[in-house]
């Protein structure tokens, strides 16, 4: 089939697959939930398999507060790439979310293990702690995430609530 009679669908190229994306992702950061999950589709409807689609439909999800269908996409996007630190913490977040924090605390170590020192990953880390009821744990994540973040109002935060509890 020569160049000229070929058909590509709008959008189904890597450039259009990438603006596709960003467009979501902006509709995303802006609030737009519903515009964004849309665009994630439109790319898993070319590329079915994409892990970083995969990864924000569950986000989109997880931020609607359904962290069930959040867990399974996000999972199907580390099927698809293993070492993929922003997934792996959002997995946990997810995952905490449903009351799961034992797997939670596992998936904030491995975005850790891929993202050493990362504060938000720590912060996310010492919540899944706390909740698991390991102080210890908790108290150190924070204290860590603080070593990188000093005066971050939300880490600070969960260092006093692991201190209250102690």
């Amino acid at each position: 089939m020569s160049s000229r009679t070929r058909r590509t669908p709008p959008g189904a190229s890597g450039a259009g697959i990438d603006a596709r994306l960003a467009e979501a992702v902006r509709l995303h950061q802006a609030g737009r939930l519903a515009d964004a999950e849309a665009g994630y589709r439109a790319v898993l409807r070319h590329q079915p398999r994409h892990p970083d689609a995969l990864h924000l439909l569950g986000l989109a999800a997880y931020h609607r507060g359904d962290s069930a269908t959040a867990v399974d996409l996000i999972r199907q996007a580390l099927e698809r790439r293993p070492r993929f630190a922003a997934a792996e913490t959002n997995l946990g977040n997810a995952l905490l979310a449903l009351g799961r924090a034992a797997e939670a605390c596992e998936a904030h170590r491995r975005a850790l293990a891929l993202e050493p020192g990362d504060p938000m990953v720590l912060h996310n880390l010492g919540n899944a702690c706390l909740h698991l009821g390991d102080l210890a744990g908790a108290e150190q994540a924070f204290r860590a995430a603080l070593e990188r973040l000093p005066g971050h109002p939300l880490i600070r935060l969960g260092l006093a609530r692991v201190l209250a509890a102690a």
